[in-house]
C-alpha cells in the first residue's frame, strides 16, 4: 500500500535533512523550505555540485521534482 503523496514529500525532506547535515550543511530549523540548506564555508564549487546530484537523486526516489 502506498502512502499519501504528503508523506512521500514528508519522507523526502525528512532524508534531504538528513543528507545535508550529515554533508556538513546547515538548515533553519524554523523553516520547512528545502531552499535554507547553506553549505559549509569550505565547500568548493564542486563539492556543492556533488551534494546537489544527491538531492536531486533523494527527490526523484520519492516521485519528487528536482530541487
Amino acid at each position: 500500500m502506498m502512502g499519501r503523496p504528503a508523506d512521500a514529500k514528508q519522507r523526502a525532506y525528512n532524508e534531504l535533512v538528513s543528507y545535508y547535515r550529515h554533508h556538513g550543511w546547515t538548515h533553519d530549523d524554523s523553516s520547512d523550505s528545502i531552499d535554507v540548506f547553506e553549505p559549509p564555508a569550505s565547500a568548493t564549487p564542486e563539492e556543492i555540485a556533488e551534494i546537489n546530484r544527491g538531492a536531486e537523486t533523494i527527490m526523484a526516489t520519492f516521485g519528487l521534482g528536482v530541487l
